[in-house]
């Protein structure tokens, strides 16, 4: 059964000028809805579903980042941003706010394979704590990218 990975991106302007960039990524399936087809053609829901685990499948598709965590949530006072990357390449770490705003890169490097882990202190770009509230990181690498949720509480 042929399937593609699906991206897509809504931006959505804010009244203070603001823009907020959701990204959904998935599969699309093409077939009769009869559940999945292995390479020997037979019909089986459950067959391959966890086939693509060992190869940075979650949940039964090819993901993009593998695991992305963020640990402690909420921070306070700092947490740790940790995934894995399936093949070297330049990765970068954005913490956005709730409205959409860059708030602090945290990595803009190109890195090998592998585990990866930063640390963020609730600072922003100038190393002034941020205010209470929500705020997501943006990781962003050779397989694709990803958006962790985070809450400040102070």
């Amino acid at each position: 059964m042929p399937c593609d990975l699906v991206h897509a991106e809504i931006h959505a302007l804010l009244t203070d000028g603001a823009t907020v960039v959701a990204t959904f990524e998935g599969h699309k399936h093409e077939g009769n809805g009869e559940g999945d087809q292995d390479k020997n053609k037979n019909k089986d829901k459950d067959k391959d579903k966890d086939k693509n685990k060992d190869k940075g499948g979650q949940d039964g598709r090819n993901a993009r980042i593998l695991d992305p965590k963020v640990r402690p949530n909420p921070l306070n006072p700092s947490t740790l941003v940790s995934f894995t990357m399936a093949r070297e390449g330049r990765v970068r770490v954005m913490v956005y706010d709730m409205h959409g705003r860059l708030v602090k890169t945290l990595l803009d490097d190109y890195r090998a394979a592998g585990e990866q882990k930063l640390m963020w202190d609730g600072s922003n770009a100038r190393n002034m704590k941020v205010s209470s509230g929500v705020y997501f990181f943006r990781i962003q690498a050779p397989e694709g990218e990803v958006v962790k949720r985070v809450a400040v509480v102070k």
